[in-house]
This record gives C-alpha cells, sequence and structure tokens, in this order.
C-alpha cells in the first residue's frame, strides 16, 4: 500500500517538475548586455533597474539566447548572464558507427545516442 502510494507522489511531482515553464531566477551579470535574435549587443541595463524576477521565458534560439520581456519590449538575453530554473537540454548528433568498427567489448556510452533511431 505505501509502495503504492509514495509511487504515485513521485510520479505526480516529477510531472509538475516537468511542467514548469521556463524562467529566468538569476542575473548573474551586472550590467545586462540586451541583445537582438542574432547576438548583436543592443545596449545594457543595470541589475537595479530590471523587474522582479523570475521573467518568464518567451522563447529560445541556437545561439543559446532567451528572449524576456523588459520594460515593454522584447528582447534577447545571453545564457551566460541569467540563470534559469531548469538546465538546458544539449542536442548531440547522431552518429553511425560502421559495423566493422563498432566497438563490441562496451555495451553502451553513457548518455550518448538516447535520441537516435536503433538499427
Amino acid at each position: 500500500m505505501i509502495k503504492a502510494w509514495l509511487t504515485s507522489a513521485i510520479l505526480v511531482v516529477s510531472l509538475e517538475l516537468q511542467a514548469a515553464p521556463l524562467t529566468v531566477v538569476a542575473i548573474e551579470s551586472d550590467p545586462l548586455s540586451l541583445l537582438d535574435p542574432l547576438g548583436k549587443p543592443l545596449g545594457s541595463l543595470s541589475r537595479d533597474r530590471l523587474p522582479q524576477l523570475p521573467l518568464p521565458v518567451l522563447s529560445t534560439n541556437e545561439l543559446d539566447l532567451v528572449e524576456v520581456q523588459l520594460d515593454g519590449r522584447r528582447v534577447w538575453l545571453d545564457r551566460m548572464d541569467v540563470r534559469l530554473n531548469q538546465g538546458a537540454e544539449v542536442k548531440m548528433p547522431c552518429a553511425k558507427l560502421a559495423s566493422g568498427t563498432a566497438d563490441r567489448s562496451s555495451g553502451a556510452t553513457l548518455g550518448y545516442g538516447a535520441g537516435c533511431a536503433k538499427e
């Protein structure tokens, strides 16, 4: 009985954590650089002029920038300048090994290829 309750409680908590929207929870640099979607500097903003945290992240891009709304305008911030409530997902390229060069001594490589198609 307790195992079933504990399992369901863990499942509910993990689903809640996954459903949390991405937010900026801390600012790591002062002044904070404001960027355009291509990473070009638009200006800077001192930490004391920033709105209350957390700030909701509107979108992200492949340059490791996050889009937020500051003072009524949408700007991009470098992930190195802010701390987010969730870590970044690292995308790895899927590699195909030739059958003659496959490593048979090791059954797996830690974490690599998790999202790749199995052949």
